[in-house]
Parts: structure tokens; sequence; C-alpha cells
């Protein structure tokens, strides 16, 4: 795991609208992950705590409960929202 630098919090929605010094603080506590292909990324949460995850490299399959699936790209628009 990785401490962030603030300035990657510039291109997180919503977190890219907090003040310089709230990004501060967020940074840090934030950290990167490096997850294998094959891995399950949310695996760590054992607590089933409230977290924002954000992908910003690389790919994500993701397959829903109702048969869906979805390829999320890391850095695309999609991957900047943590509500997406």
């Amino acid at each position: 795991m990785n401490l962030i630098d603030k300035t990657l919090l510039d291109f997180l929605e919503p977190l890219a609208k907090l003040s310089s010094d709230r990004k501060q603080e967020l940074a840090d506590v934030c950290f990167i992950e490096t997850v294998a292909k094959g891995i399950n990324p949310l695996r760590m949460n054992v607590t089933q705590a409230s977290q924002l995850i954000y992908l910003t490299k690389g790919d994500l399959g993701l397959c829903f409960q109702d048969d869906r699936k979805l390829i999320l790209r890391g850095g695309s628009p999609a991957a900047k929202h943590s509500d997406q």
C-alpha cells in the first residue's frame, strides 16, 4: 500500500470539491492498493466499514446479481466518481 499525494484527489469526485487543507487531511489517511488479476479489490474491508474506492489504473470487471457485466477502465469518467 502506498500513501497518496493530495493532487490525485483533484481528479476524483466528489473529493475534487474539497478545500486544499481538507484534501491534505484526507490524503494522509488514503492509500493506493495494487490488486492482482483475479483478486477481489473489496476483500480488505473485513469490518464492512463505509469507504470510497476509485479505480485509477487498469480494468475492473464487475458482475451484478442480475447477470449484467461491466468493465470499468481506470481513469475513465465513470471511474472518477465514487457513486458509479
